[in-house]
């Protein structure tokens, strides 16, 4: 069984082979058998927010920085290494609200 993966969770994650580990935050819903065969994570980078793309983010298990939402990139539950912890509900508002304009929804 694979690696079960939820909304708001933030994860060290190899976006390609070769990359460093990285920060992601997980955006996807699980589907109604809470499989997700492909997850939307939006990218964490530790620096100021600079557009109104950048949902700014600072919790105990990262330090302050944004999910850059226009980085927005599907990952297979493979990619995931660890989990490092779940976002408080008001920062995945943010996050959610930053998708929301770049999507123009």
């Amino acid at each position: 069984m694979g690696k079960r993966l939820h909304r708001g969770e933030v994860w060290f994650l190899r976006l390609c082979e070769d990359d460093t580990p990285s920060l992601g935050l997980v955006v996807s819903r699980e589907d109604e058998d809470g499989i997700m065969p492909m997850v939307a994570v939006v990218p964490y980078e530790p620096r100021e927010a600079a557009t109104e793309f950048d949902a700014p983010v600072s919790t105990r298990f990262i330090g302050e920085g944004v999910f850059n939402v226009q980085r927005l990139t599907a990952v297979r539950p493979e990619q995931f290494l660890h989990q490092l912890g779940v976002v408080l509900p008001a920062d995945m508002d943010e996050v959610e609200r930053c998708l929301y304009r770049w999507l123009d929804l």
